[in-house]
């Protein structure tokens, strides 16, 4: 909820304040993501995953951009909810610890390497099952 209210605010305030200045920057960074809007959603849980962006940064970028607040939301919790139950496990795992070798864990980075790879998935497979299925009509 806090993502999306500062989605919001930035739509409704910082909006105007940033095309008076960027205007042709942000109108170029619009055009590209269009070019992907009809993967938004997955986008967004790929950028929420991996610590690419700041979080702020996407909060306050993805108006500007014209991500849908729709998408926007569920990408968001999608992406956060993720990290973050392996940062409870994490979590639990620094409260058993018994040395400082037991801190880095593989399994972990592994887990959230796997969910971004996998969040990429439709976008890759997109065009490949549109192609079919253009094939098949």
């Amino acid at each position: 909820m806090g993502a999306s209210f500062c989605y919001l605010l930035s739509q409704q305030f910082g909006r105007r304040i940033l095309l008076k200045y960027c205007y042709e920057k942000i109108n170029l960074w619009q055009k590209r993501v269009h070019q992907h809007a009809d993967s938004f959603l997955w986008l967004i849980i790929f950028l929420r995953i991996t610590p690419i962006l700041p979080n702020w940064f996407i909060n306050v970028c993805s108006p500007l951009l014209d991500v849908p607040l729709r998408h926007f939301f569920i990408g968001t919790f999608a992406g956060v909810a993720l990290p973050s139950i392996l940062f409870i496990q994490a979590g639990k795992t620094l409260h058993q610890l018994t040395s400082p070798s037991d801190v880095f864990s593989w399994r972990s980075i592994f887990i959230l390497s796997f969910c971004a790879i996998l969040s990429l998935m439709p976008i890759y497979f997109k065009e490949k099952i549109q192609n079919l299925f253009k094939k098949q009509s």
